[in-house]
This record gives C-alpha cells, sequence and structure tokens, in this order.
C-alpha cells in the first residue's frame, strides 16, 4: 500500500478514551486500547488491542490486533464487515506501524 492511499494519520491526535470498553460474542465486556485511529479510503478506522495482552505480552508480534471503523462524531466503533475492505485496512495499519519502526531506528 502506497503512501498516497494512507491520506491521514495523526501520532498527537488527543482522544478522549484510550480505553473502550467492547461487548464480545459471549456477552463478556473486554478492554480495548486505542492504538491508533487513522483514515483508508475516506473513512476513519481503528487499530486496537485487548488491554490484558498488551499488559501480559513481552513481544509485540504475539498482541492481537482488531480493526474497526470509526466514527469521530459519534464516538462508535463498528466492525468491518468487507473481507477485501479489512484487508486495505489491515494492510494499512501495517505499513504504518513499519512506518513509525523505521523512524524509530532512525
Amino acid at each position: 500500500m502506497s503512501k498516497e492511499e494512507i491520506e491521514s494519520f495523526d501520532e498527537s491526535e488527543e482522544l478522549d478514551e484510550d480505553i473502550v470498553t467492547m461487548v464480545d460474542d459471549e456477552g463478556n465486556e473486554v478492554d480495548f486500547m486505542i492504538l491508533a485511529i487513522m483514515e483508508v479510503d475516506g473513512k476513519d478506522y481503528a487499530m486496537l488491542s485487548p488491554v490484558e495482552d498488551l499488559a501480559e505480552e513481552a513481544d509485540a508480534d504475539a498482541v492481537e490486533l482488531y480493526f474497526y471503523s470509526y466514527d469521530e462524531e459519534a464516538d462508535e466503533f463498528g466492525e468491518i464487515e468487507d473481507e477485501d475492505l479489512h484487508d486495505r485496512v489491515q494492510a494499512a495499519f501495517a505499513e504504518l506501524m513499519e512506518q513509525v519502526g523505521d523512524d524509530d531506528e532512525a
């Protein structure tokens, strides 16, 4: 995915809350850390990870990542139902993480 396809990302963007609580398929509440929000194909998407995983995992590659659509006005997250869109969003965030990693090494 090219830089042109990643339309915007603001690392300094302040969120009202960095933790959101969502309900899983079994009805359990799970706290997620909002790792990043960025625009892909003209809409905002969020990369989240369970807080519990972040606290327990020392290896960043072992942390589970979840991708959701994000409506900033309503402050709501939604599932990405389209598999192709989900793949594009995941690829955009992977490129972003690679760029951030490259910046950290420089």
